[in-house]
């Protein structure tokens, strides 16, 4: 029985289920009806042309039709009506199929012996419904063919690549339009440009550049207007440098290649890092520095939390832990909170610079006075910075510790210096008020975000106890 959580697992990706969702409303389907036995619903969706697109499911086995253009298998007006099903069956009128749904069902029991359970007849895949197959293999009792899923999944990556390498040849075609027109109004017009630019991403699925992109808008905001050229720029020209390293990954060190595929969207499960022996590992005491909660152009909200090592020869090392929630659930949050403390086995996703992790195991130690450990200077950190960006030349930010330092004041608000008067880091501007407190304190251990322009402070060890960030 074809439940709600089976449907979303048939969707190629967060856009289409969204775009789904979107279109069960009444008004855009002009016909929906099923037969008698409640096996097969069909119907005819209104899009932007004057011909309704036909759209028909076997509902024993998931086989199915559509006569939209997309490259997307399932669509979303097949997933539309599933969902229809599963919350509004009332609307579908019962009747006989029509001949467009009699000539579908002809052609498939053509390809089998027991109708009505078939294949579907998309063009990704003319002779065979993945979940049917999977389904009919398990219920004969036996295992599914290693080489027909590898085949199936060799078919859905190349399907992918091509769908981003058209993304990334949209975004140069975008990326020319913006300097041809000027970047003189960009700033005032970004909030639409870039929305524009990252939702064609997210369906090219390649959501971590989409994401990119999307954040553009928000940082340009969050800079004076006098730095605002320069930023406009250097981001129009990180996302330029990761399309070309993403079309030029076979020619770069594999942990590299990694970290240009993560960044442009591709994922790597949780259990295959832990089951890689190769990934690197620190085991020890951590405090978690700080977390993040972003909404992202495809609908997910990116939790992050940032982790600092604080004991042994491994102190000062930082961990990235990132997980997606659907955006429909609401501002939600990590579960660990800024300060506390735990016992932890980290493991590290390939990366010429490993930062993101997953937890291998964990537990809290019920305690906060575990000092930071920080053993970098200020100049010590923005040389470590450099060498990020030697290894990683498109991350956007990176974490940065650094012990004796203080808060000072600067021409354009608050930043961070040391004893010698050698660095300074401007402190993002939002954070004026709450750092203000620092004011006079001297020794700090300081750990924050730092995107070559602005500091994030999240977590400062001070000679009065620990200051953590809001």
């Amino acid at each position: 029985m074809l439940t709600r959580d089976k449907i979303e697992a048939l969707a190629p990706d967060k856009s289409s289920l969204d775009a789904a969702h979107k279109l069960v409303k009444p008004t855009g389907w002009p016909l929906l009806a099923g037969d008698a036995q409640k096996t097969l619903v069909w119907g005819e969706c209104q899009g932007s042309g004057a011909t309704p697109y036909r759209v028909n499911v076997s509902l024993a086995d998931v086989g199915y039709k559509c006569s939209c253009p997309s490259r997307k298998f399932p669509c979303k007006h097949v997933l539309a009506i599933l969902l229809i099903n599963i919350d509004h069956p009332v609307r579908f009128t019962q009747a006989e199929p029509p001949d467009w749904v009699r000539d579908w069902l002809a052609r498939r029991r053509k390809t089998t012996s027991a109708a009505p359970r078939s294949s579907t007849d998309s063009p990704a895949n003319p002779e065979a419904s993945p979940v049917a197959e999977a389904e009919k293999v398990a219920e004969a009792g036996r295992p599914p063919d290693p080489a027909k899923l590898e085949a199936q999944r060799k078919r859905q990556r190349e399907a992918r690549e091509a769908k981003i390498a058209d993304g990334l040849d949209e975004l140069d075609q975008w990326l020319h339009d913006q300097l041809k027109a000027g970047l003189g109004d960009f700033a005032q017009a970004s909030a639409d440009r870039c929305r524009t630019a990252a939702r064609r991403l997210a369906d090219a699925q390649a959501p971590g550049l989409a994401s990119f992109i999307d954040q553009i808008p928000g940082d340009l905001m969050k800079l004076r207007p006098e730095q605002r050229a320069d930023f406009i720029v250097e981001q129009l020209g990180l996302a330029h440098l990761m399309a070309q390293a993403y079309r030029k990954q076979a020619d770069l060190p594999e942990t590299l290649r990694q970290d240009i595929r993560r960044a442009i969207g591709w994922s790597l499960k949780r259990d295959e890092v832990l089951a890689d022996p190769s990934a690197p590992r620190s085991t020890g005491r951590w405090v978690v520095v700080g977390t993040r909660s972003i909404l992202q152009a495809d609908a997910l909200r990116r939790i992050e939390t940032w982790l600092t090592r604080t004991d042994g020869d491994e102190a000062g090392r930082f961990a990235s832990l990132i997980d997606f929630v659907p955006a429909s659930m609401g501002n939600t949050g990590s579960t660990f909170y800024a300060g506390e403390e735990i016992e932890a086995q980290v493991a590290y996703y390939p990366s010429a610079m490993p930062l993101r992790a997953v937890l291998a195991d964990h537990k809290p130690t019920g305690t906060r006075a575990t000092p930071l450990n920080q053993n970098r200077s200020l100049t010590g950190a923005l040389d470590h910075w450099d060498d990020v960006l030697a290894a990683q030349p498109f991350v956007p930010e990176w974490p940065l510790g650094m012990t004796n330092v203080f808060i000072v004041p600067a021409s354009d608000g608050l930043a961070i210096g040391d004893p010698n008067g050698s660095a300074i880091l401007p402190l993002a501007d939002a954070q004026e008020e709450s750092v203000s407190p620092l004011l006079g304190l001297t020794d700090l251990d300081a750990i924050g975000l730092w995107n070559g322009h602005k500091f994030t402070l999240m977590l400062a060890e001070t000679p009065i106890g620990r200051w953590v960030g809001p």
